[in-house]
């Protein structure tokens, strides 16, 4: 009877000493921690990236076009209340949502008409920028042909004296809700504004939207 226990108690001493040692085993590297964490949180953004991806900024239906302004893209002047120019270009209605966006309606044709305005406008503003008095320090103005990179050569001295970089900052919002009126969905979003030195190419300012507040003004150069 002592044998048996003997023997029983020698086994489960040795099942203890494996069990202590499997679960030690992993304190001896964080890095499986790690992993399983990094691998959690790539599920779990996997998982939730279907939900981005049904937010479309433009919905058309029943010969109506919805578009939905995300907050940081408001200009100042936004709000629910239609314009005389709103109301002349189409739209039908304008609320605001709980999250600081705005939904617009306007009838398909005349949707299709406004994004040509759109256009138009922004084109108009670059040769106003680069001909007229309202931003002494511009020189030029080029863009990508996806007008997703823009560079503006101005005045060092004038620009640093002057509140040029507003109008250009006013000009991008303009520029990326076009984009966001063409289809792009908030998440793909991105314009961005080089301002150089007209002289020597220097970059002097970068202006990103949507995330303006993470420009890196007066860093670059």
């Amino acid at each position: 009877m002592k044998k048996i226990t003997l023997s029983i108690l020698a086994a489960l001493l040795g099942v203890s000493m494996i069990s202590c040692s499997s679960v030690k085993a992993p304190e001896a590297t964080e890095e499986p921690s790690q992993v399983e964490s990094v691998v959690e949180s790539t599920v779990s953004e996997t998982e939730s990236a279907p939900e981005s991806e049904a937010e479309d900024p433009v919905v058309k239906e029943d010969g109506e076009v919805t578009i939905t302004i995300p907050a940081q893209l408001l200009l100042e002047g936004d709000s629910a209340e239609l314009s005389d120019e709103d109301i002349e270009h189409g739209f039908v209605s304008c609320v605001m949502n709980d999250d600081g966006s705005l939904t617009y309606t306007i009838d398909e044709e005349n949707f299709n008409e406004y994004l040509k305005t759109m256009k138009s406008s922004i084109e108009e503003t670059m040769k106003t920028m680069v001909d007229g008095d309202d931003c002494p320090s511009v020189v030029d103005i080029t863009a990508n042909e996806e007008w997703r990179d823009f560079e503006v050569s101005v005045n060092e001295e004038a620009y640093t004296q002057s509140s040029d970089r507003d109008a250009i900052a006013s000009f991008a919002v303009d520029v990326a809700r076009y984009h966001l009126f063409s289809g792009t969905p908030i998440d793909e979003l991105s314009v961005t504004v080089y301002i150089q030195n007209s002289e020597t190419n220097a970059v002097l300012d970068v202006i990103w939207f949507p995330n303006e507040n993470e420009s890196t003004e007066n860093t670059v150069g």
